[in-house]
């Protein structure tokens, strides 16, 4: 017959991801800006934990917008880990 059940989880659509994607982004830009001025070891240790935090391969439940939050984290690498 036509239907059946639900699929248990919906796709994510590309505007779920952008939301995400903003929430993550928005959530580790708060926490370099609060260690901006920290020695350079804990800066370089936040940072770190920043990369596991936010690799795709961390976040199955949305590698998408996990990738452009890591691809952010990387673009601020130079600016906040300068001594």
């Amino acid at each position: 017959g036509e239907g059946g059940p639900p699929p248990l989880k919906m796709p994510r659509s590309t505007r779920d991801h952008a939301e995400e994607s903003r929430r993550l982004i928005a959530n580790m830009e708060h926490r370099l800006g609060e260690s901006r001025a920290a020695p350079w070891q804990v800066r370089k240790r936040l940072f770190r934990d920043l990369q596991r935090e936010l690799h795709p391969d961390k976040n199955l439940d949305d590698p998408e917008a996990a990738k452009l939050a890591f691809q952010r984290l990387m673009e601020l690498r130079g600016s906040f880990l300068a001594p």
